[in-house]
C-alpha cells in the first residue's frame, strides 16, 4: 500500500470542520492551523495497520489472488482450444498434400 497516495476524511481539533487529510499535509486547509509532519504520518501508520488487519482487506487480498489464478487458467484453456481447432485444420491440409504428390 502506498501511504503517500492515501487520503483519509478527518476532522480538524481547531476549527472542528472536515477536511481531507494526505500524507503530505501539515497544515488545515480552513483554519490554517499547523499539524507536526509526525502526527500525521502516524495518523497514516495507524490507518495502514488498522486497514491490514481487518477482514475486509484480507478477503480482498484473497480474492485477487483468486482472481489472478483464473486469468492463468483461462489463459491456459484458451491455448488448448486454439490447438484443438488447429488440429483438424493441420489434418485436412496434410491429407491435401498426401493426394497432391499421389
Amino acid at each position: 500500500m502506498d501511504l503517500e497516495k492515501e487520503r483519509i476524511k478527518i476532522n480538524c481539533n481547531f476549527c472542528k470542520k472536515d477536511f481531507v487529510l494526505t500524507f503530505n499535509t501539515t497544515q488545515c486547509p480552513n483554519c490554517g492551523e499547523n499539524f507536526s509532519p509526525e502526527e500525521v504520518h502516524q495518523v497514516f501508520y495507524n490507518y495502514e495497520s488498522r486497514l491490514a488487519n481487518s477482514k475486509l482487506y484480507r478477503a480482498g487480498e484473497k480474492m485477487q489472488k483468486s482472481g489472478e489464478r483464473i486469468e492463468k487458467t483461462g489463459g491456459f484453456i484458451s491455448q488448448i482450444g486454439c490447438f484443438i481447432f488447429m488440429l483438424p485444420l493441420a489434418l485436412l491440409c496434410l491429407w491435401f498434400l498426401i493426394n497432391m504428390f499421389k
